[in-house]
């Protein structure tokens, strides 16, 4: 824990912040609302500096190319750090930070719990649909997980239990915070009567900083730490952008010696997520390699980068050495499908190629999304019943509806996560019958297949099926 007080010499106006920390924890300031300390000064840059801490010793980097920082008097050179200890003092600007306290992390300030209660104290609206929330726990607790890993929200939405997962858009060596990046989802407009996306829309127009929420332990496989390579190559498109700002921000603030290319595709500039940030990144950083695309050619636009979607023609152009790179891909199932397809052709080899098969798929309808799907619709002679034990309840079901859709149509409540079988948070106990998958059930180990488990998101029932819930 490294305690500092903030004053302003020319407006005498001071500040107290305390930054939280992990074995290696990189904390930036500057005067961008998205730093962890933010310092409200002409004089200071955007992004200024950044804390870091390792194996409990804290140190200060001064990051732009000419010196503006100083300890002590002493002018700091460019991308040096320099050890901290207590009543150092610290110029940036017109600012005088003073290091008032240095402490070892309690261990105690771990997140262990399955579910935690967080509080939102931050909201960036990052472009005109896209916002992100920012949470921190109290008593505060540290984010434990891996770059490119998703968290289950779980809400209450008109009197509805709703759970939904999102890829995690900030990075664990900062944290203290955990944030998520949403887009707005309209209404399909080739589907009447189709409702806007529930979670999104509620979380744009009702969560506020200082609303608290639950969430549950991290997840999800697609992480460049499962798989080091020296060299990556980023693809994305729309939201799918959010795990790849988790990896390349994981990489920046550790000093990973990584080379990243890193291509993001949108439909126009207006929809562009995190452009003053990776422009920073590709300004500061040699070795990461900044392309973004235009799907829709914007009349008396200045803009200056690709236009159009990824072919053979612009990937040669981005990465003439996409072949010896680990790639990771993340956006909509056409744009995922279309990615991998192109890399077959091209002879890449597939077995250093990456995909999020959380972010893309459709999640297990709300409670209304299942009703205005089956509304009107004629029932399937050829039936199966689910009886849910421990209630009672039997429902009968045509087989187009998994055993979690099926309870969150009768509003039995049931633990779920990303809804597609990726997390294995739903996983319950089956005493009888037999039940088809949409896709494998990864999640579940042989042993607990064979004692009976399931995944209730991707099975449907066959015949009659009996369920521990």
């Amino acid at each position: 824990m490294l305690s500092l007080k903030i004053i302003n010499l020319e407006t005498n106006i001071s500040q107290e912040t305390v930054l939280k920390s992990n074995r290696a924890t990189a904390c930036l300031v500057g005067r961008n609302p998205s730093c962890d300390i933010v310092i409200d000064d002409p004089l200071v840059s955007n992004v200024h500096g950044m804390f870091l801490q390792q194996q409990n010793q804290w140190s200060y980097l001064d990051l732009l190319p000419t010196n503006s920082s100083s300890i002590n008097n002493i002018e700091l050179e460019e991308n040096k750090s320099q050890s901290l200890k207590i009543r150092d003092s610290i110029y940036i600007g017109d600012s005088w930070l003073l290091v008032e306290d240095i402490q070892e992390i309690s261990p105690n300030s771990q997140w262990t719990q399955d579910r935690l209660t967080v509080s939102c104290v931050g909201i960036i609206q990052e472009t005109h649909d896209v916002k992100t929330w920012r949470f921190a726990a109290n008593p505060p607790v540290l984010f434990d997980y891996q770059p490119g890993q998703f968290v289950t929200l779980h809400l209450n939405i008109n009197g509805q239990p709703v759970d939904r997962s999102y890829t995690i858009s900030s990075t664990p060596s900062r944290p203290h915070t955990l944030e998520v990046t949403v887009k707005r989802v309209p209404a399909p407009s080739d589907v009447l009567d189709a409702p806007p996306g529930l979670v999104s829309n509620w979380l744009h127009d009702h969560l506020q900083v200082g609303d608290k929420i639950e969430i549950s332990s991290p997840m999800g496989d697609f992480t460049c730490l499962e798989h080091p390579a020296p060299k990556m190559l980023l693809i994305s498109a729309g939201s799918g952008i959010t795990p790849m700002m988790s990896m390349s921000r994981w990489a920046y603030d550790t000093a990973a010696d990584l080379d990243i290319t890193f291509f993001h595709s949108t439909r126009s500039s207006r929809d562009l997520v995190f452009q003053k940030e990776l422009d920073w990144m590709s300004a500061q950083h040699p070795s990461f390699h900044l392309h973004l695309s235009l799907t829709r050619e914007q009349m008396g636009s200045d803009w200056q980068g690709l236009i159009g979607r990824l072919d053979a023609k612009m990937l040669e152009k981005i990465a003439p050495d996409f072949r010896e790179r680990t790639v990771y891909v993340c956006g909509s199932e056409s744009f995922m499908t279309g990615t991998k397809t192109l890399l077959e052709k091209l002879d890449f080899p597939m077995n250093n190629y990456y995909q999020e098969s959380f972010g893309a798929c459709q999640l297990a309808p709300t409670l209304s999304e299942v009703k205005t799907s089956n509304k009107n619709k004629p029932a399937n002679p050829d039936s199966s019943l689910v009886v849910f034990s421990k209630s009672g309840t039997e429902i009968k079901s045509d087989r187009d509806e998994s055993i979690l859709q099926l309870a969150k149509r009768e509003n039995i409540r049931l633990k779920s996560g990303c809804g597609i079988g990726s997390c294995g948070v739903c996983k319950i106990k089956k005493i009888s019958g037999d039940v088809k998958y949409k896709s494998s059930p990864d999640r579940l180990s042989l042993i607990e297949q064979s004692a009976g488990l399931i995944l209730p998101c991707i099975a449907y029932p066959i015949g009659r099926v009996a369920i521990e819930a």
